[in-house]
């Protein structure tokens, strides 16, 4: 499969999946700028909020229930 580039993409408003933390909750961002493979032309926005979950969870270690986002790049 082929890379077509990556693009930024800025979440805001996230809202944290606490429901696995034991202990402390951990002090989370309300918003974070991720880089996520281009969309192809038969990518929807799930596809594209799908990718941007696994992307955030990749870099806090904590799973998302929802977020808005911006493609910014």
């Amino acid at each position: 499969m082929t890379t077509l580039g990556t693009m930024k993409v800025r979440c805001t408003e996230i809202q944290w999946d606490f429901s696995d933390t034991e202990g402390k909750l951990p002090k989370l961002p309300k918003q974070i700028t991720v880089e996520v493979p281009t969309l192809r032309e038969n990518e929807d926005s799930d596809e594209l909020a799908d990718e941007l979950a696994d992307a955030i969870h990749d870099k806090t270690g904590c799973r998302v229930l929802g977020f808005n986002h911006k493609i910014v790049g």
